[in-house]
């Protein structure tokens, strides 16, 4: 069988679920029908049909057939966290993007943030500051940190992307002895931030933010 020939196949199902030919939770043909509508045999569709569902793009009930469902965000987080890590960008350049995705939220932020939110956020920095000799369940909790603010904002599609890039950073932050001192700036930047979204201070949230990345961006460079 050829490998291209069944990722074919995969693809121009997937063109017709993008173009709206095939509609989400609908029913694909039999493989039979499929096989012979495309012209492989029935372990190209197979094949094909299997890929799909591992993109999260299509699900096999077992007995009842394949329907067309849309990846979830796990799913996509993966994709995301995937061409991250096999195109090797370097730990600077997922920060930069990291760096634009939460400064861009600011203003949601402060405005969007809820109560428990806050909560969460307090709980996070508690867990820090408890931290200073464990770099992991530092890097952990500042994971936490980060993504809450993010979930504050209230859009999805930024935390969604804040949450796959963060993992693959904060994975190779985990790597990184922190200094005592780092630590502590780490953490008078995490409480400016803090304060400033009780204020809801759009400026000094954003401050604080800047400062941040940068002390990150030298901790880094110092290695």
């Amino acid at each position: 069988m050829s490998q291209s020939l069944y990722r074919q196949i995969a693809q121009q199902i997937e063109d017709k679920i993008k173009a709206g030919e095939l509609n989400i939770y609908d029913k694909l043909p039999s493989e039979r029908y499929m096989s012979a509508n495309y012209g492989v045999s029935r372990n190209v569709i197979r094949e094909s049909l299997k890929l799909l569902n591992e993109k999260g793009i299509v699900e096999i009930r077992k007995g009842q057939g394949c329907y067309i469902t849309k990846p979830g965000k796990e799913e996509i987080t993966e994709r995301v966290k995937d061409a991250i890590i096999y195109n090797d960008f370097s730990l600077n350049e997922i920060l930069d993007v990291r760096k634009s995705l939460e400064l861009s939220s600011c203003e949601n932020i402060v405005k969007n943030c809820t109560l428990e939110n806050i909560q969460n956020l307090k709980k996070y920095y508690s867990a820090m500051s408890k931290s200073f000799s464990n770099n992991t369940e530092y890097a952990k909790n500042d994971f936490l940190f980060h993504l809450e603010l993010i979930d504050c904002s209230k859009n999805r599609l930024t935390k969604l992307l804040v949450n796959a890039i963060n993992d693959v950073s904060d994975e190779e932050l985990y790597k990184i002895k922190r200094t005592h001192s780092s630590l502590n700036i780490s953490q008078r930047h995490h409480k400016e931030m803090l304060k400033a979204i009780e204020k809801s201070d759009v400026q000094k949230l954003y401050e604080a933010m800047i400062k941040h990345f940068d002390a990150l961006g030298n901790d880094i460079n110092e290695l």
